[in-house]
């Protein structure tokens, strides 16, 4: 899927994208925190939101107020079959959950050969391979998550290896 054309993004940038349900659980709060940190900073950031939920309107609503409502796209809750397609478009996946009992999402990112950035907890730490398929960080602290985000932001070689790497894992 082309989030930037669908989003009317300009094709430069790197698109961050999250699935799952919007849900307090799901972190998806922290991870808005973090790409605003990244935007400015001033890295080319364009986040990707595919899911529904409780937290849908809080989370729109905190995109508005962090200023990042023009780089954030709320595609909204997809068919199951339409899920491989959103991630492939992603360049990198974010996994920031405060609790995560299996790591669907993140094992969906790597089969789709794209680098995770994921909370260390759980399953979740089994799954993703520190500095092999991705990067792990601290959960529910959006300096540790905006932190491993911009290593890959400014590492295109590495989100290669590291899409490849999860493919082959």
């Amino acid at each position: 899927r082309d989030w930037r054309a669908e989003a009317g993004w300009p094709r430069d940038g790197v698109v961050l994208g999250f699935a799952g349900r919007l849900a307090h659980i799901k972190g998806a709060d922290v991870l808005l925190h973090a790409v605003a940190r990244l935007h400015w900073q001033g890295l080319p950031v364009r986040l990707v939101l595919v899911g529904g939920g409780p937290e849908l309107a809080s989370l729109t609503a905190l995109a508005t107020e962090l200023g990042i409502g023009a780089i954030t796209h709320f595609a909204g809750r997809l068919p199951r079959t339409a899920i491989y397609g959103a991630i492939k478009g992603f360049d990198i996946a974010a996994v920031p959950s405060r609790e995560e009992g299996f790591g669907l999402s993140a094992l969906e990112a790597m089969a789709a050969g794209v680098p995770v950035v994921a909370s260390r907890v759980d399953a979740l730490q089994e799954v993703v391979c520190e500095g092999v398929t991705g990067m792990l960080c601290t959960a529910d602290n959006e300096m540790s998550l905006a932190s491993a985000l911009a290593h890959l932001i400014d590492a295109p070689a590495l989100r290669k290896s590291m899409g490849a790497a999860g493919v082959a894992r």
